[in-house]
């Protein structure tokens, strides 16, 4: 955009599955029970003594999986019920498989490791893997409920599926034989991840080679000590219970690669075929059941056995970080393209401006934690944009550029918003792709810097719409903040201060 104006467009296979009217048969026959019928002529929507039975699948026995199936049948008053089937956590692409069969409707409910959704051609859930955006307990927690949840659960329904809620993992770090801090120590390192098309490009984006054809467990253990595996992604837990910290004991702190999540879905034919009070109890079992993953108490436990077990923790400074940040630049442009997978990261960099960029627990002896590396600027600014003014800048008139924008600082992340569209036309490009956004969601998030006098932006999201690095020279004095292009195009207004908020 020209002239300093910023823009809107700042824009296993399970065997013995059965499908629910299956089910609902057999459950009716064994108990010799009657039933009514739907107005539709569908699936009974009332059975008098008979158990629903569906099948549930699970590659990782987490406890909420458990507290899932308890919750069920509680919640259901034991008139719906879900028959677990273990299969194999290790195998790397499990959680594709799947999702497959939940698709399919070779299994009714599962759960599903969210990476795999893109494998079904629904990207949006590889926005908890942006490089370097979900660092922290806090937002990843956050970032598992609310309008964020709702709308990736919604992106499912096109393949068939409801999503029921989805479980907040864990952040993931690389446990590594050697420190990996600098894209030289990266390059030519074999990294184990799970089978992932984003995952992959996230790793081979820093010069590594990643790798999805060792089983995790006894197979990779084994194959970080013979040097065949540099690194793998893992959390703590799976560190300590797999023996990887001892083989591998190096990891940075300080810039996690991203999160992991689970989804608790089904079929949405076997669920529209439910009771009305049985689908409402599977719906409410999933999210009592992710709630329970929500806890930062157990992450502190398993970092403190980390540490016992000998881990060695590293920090990368802001000139590495930003050396790997900018390397990831073809990761984010790709995750950019699809407007869901854009607005859910937007949504998730709203929570990074107001939650922690890592834990404070999440080390050993203290490793990494600083404070905030743009305390100088950190908070709130507003600056005010008139149409006269777009129409004078030969800008686009009708992207929607004038009004009232918003800018948040926070400990190297920024967010951009722009609330108030005026003369913003729906047919423009640029507009129509935020159709999706509230007034609430930023246009645009990435990471910020200052070095002396000078600051720089560089987006994550909003690259399709011509967003780009920019580095100014700054004055901020009495609340007024003052911003002056020294290069790379800018997204934020150079023509007016802008007011910080107090």
């Amino acid at each position: 955009m020209a002239s300093g104006w910023m823009s809107a467009r700042a824009g296993r296979s399970a065997r013995g599955g059965s499908a629910v009217l299956a089910a609902v048969a057999g459950a009716l026959l064994l108990a010799g029970c009657a039933s009514g019928t739907s107005k539709a002529g569908g699936a009974p929507e009332t059975v008098a003594h008979g158990t629903i039975t569906l099948t549930f699948a699970s590659a990782d026995p987490l406890p909420a999986d458990t507290t899932f199936v308890t919750q069920v049948n509680h919640d259901s008053d034991g008139h719906l019920r879900l028959r677990t089937l273990f299969l194999d956590a290790r195998s790397p692409d499990i959680d594709q498989t799947i999702a497959g069969d939940i698709r399919s409707r070779k299994i009714d409910v599962g759960d599903v490791g969210s990476r795999a959704w893109e494998s079904l051609g629904l990207p949006a859930f590889s926005a908890y893997q942006s490089p370097f955006l979900v660092t922290s307990r806090e937002v990843l927690d956050q970032s598992s409920t609310g309008t964020i949840a709702a709308g990736l659960l919604g992106t499912l329904r096109s393949a068939g599926i409801t999503g029921l809620a989805i479980v907040p993992d864990s952040i993931r770090y690389l446990y590594s034989t050697r420190p990996l801090t600098t894209l030289a120590q990266f390059s030519g390192a074999k990294i184990r991840i799970n089978a992932s098309a984003t995952s992959s490009e996230v790793i081979s984006a820093l010069g590594a080679t990643p790798v999805t054809n060792i089983a995790s467990g006894p197979d990779a253990l084994q194959a970080l000590r013979d040097g065949s595996l540099t690194a793998i992604e893992s959390n703590p837990q799976n560190a300590i219970e797999n023996g990887y910290i001892k083989a591998a004991p190096y990891v940075v702190v300080n810039a996690p690669l991203f999160a992991k999540t689970d989804t608790f879905a089904v079929s949405s034919a076997v669920l529209a075929a439910l009771p009305a009070a049985d689908a409402d109890a599977l719906r409410r079992a999933a999210r009592q059941a992710a709630a329970t993953q929500d806890s930062s108490a157990t992450d502190r436990t398993r970092w403190a056995l980390a540490c016992g077990e000998g881990l060695r923790p590293a920090a990368v400074t802001q000139q590495q970080f930003l050396a790997l940040h900018n390397a990831e630049g073809p990761t984010y442009a790709a995750l950019a393209a699809d407007p869901q997978t854009t607005l859910a990261i937007d949504r998730i960099g709203a929570l990074t401006v107001t939650g922690p960029r890592m834990d404070s627990w999440a080390t050993c002896h203290g490793t990494g934690v600083s404070a905030s590396a743009t305390r100088l600027l950190d908070g709130s600014y507003t600056d005010t944009v008139t149409q006269a003014e777009v129409a004078a800048s030969g800008d686009c008139t009708d992207c929607g550029n004038a009004g009232t924008f918003r800018l948040v600082v926070s400990d190297g992340r920024y967010a951009l918003y722009h609330p108030v569209q005026i003369n913003a036309n729906p047919a423009e490009s640029s507009v129509a792709f935020f159709a999706g956004w509230r007034p609430s969601d930023p246009v645009e998030v990435g990471i910020i810097w200052i070095a002396g006098n000078r600051v720089t932006q560089v987006p994550e999201v909003n690259q399709q719409n011509g967003s780009a690095p920019a580095t100014y020279t700054f004055e901020l004095f009495r609340g007024t903040f003052t911003l002056h292009l020294i290069s790379g195009q800018a997204d934020l207004d150079t023509n007016h201060p802008w007011q910080q908020q107090r």
